[in-house]
């Protein structure tokens, strides 16, 4: 029993590692793209300095969390605290999403990501909870930048 329990750990701790690289390189990667050719690419194209704010303050936040966090705050092991990051990564995400143009970037599919690993890293019930507000998130920017016309046909 005790070999199952150190072999999960040492499961988790991977995916923790994985998971940490993929919130560094993921909004460098989008930034990158962005700079370098910002009229090719739909990214930032509803809010520009939004997007550039949000995928700098994203990178900010993955490195801090990944190299500057005490190893005493086991982050694995608080459950507060990895809920919380991982719900900042959720409303980084979205607005990224939101700045790009919302679903039809087709970046929405990277929450699926940040979602699939909260549950992995956080055991019980509060692993529901990272998935649950995402749909009226996404519901309410949806009708607040649709216009009228396309939504009612009017």
């Amino acid at each position: 029993m005790a070999e199952r329990t150190a072999l999960y750990t040492d499961q988790l701790n991977n995916v923790s590692v994985v998971y940490n690289i993929y919130r560094i390189v993921l909004p460098l990667v989008l930034l990158v793209t962005y700079i370098t050719s910002p009229a090719n690419t739909q990214l930032g194209a509803l809010a520009p300095t939004l997007f550039v704010q949000v995928t700098t303050a994203y990178a900010v936040f993955g490195v801090a969390i990944t190299f500057f966090s005490p190893a005493s705050l086991r982050l694995l092991e608080n459950t507060n605290l990895l809920a919380s990051t991982l719900v900042i990564d959720i409303v980084a995400m979205t607005l990224i999403i939101y700045t790009s143009g919302g679903t039809a970037s087709g970046l929405g599919l990277l929450l699926i990501v940040t979602v699939a690993s909260g549950s992995i890293l956080i055991r019980g019930r509060i692993s529901t909870f990272l998935a649950g507000p995402i749909p009226p998130v996404r519901c309410i920017w949806f009708y607040s930048t649709v216009p009228l016309q396309r939504r009612y046909g009017a």
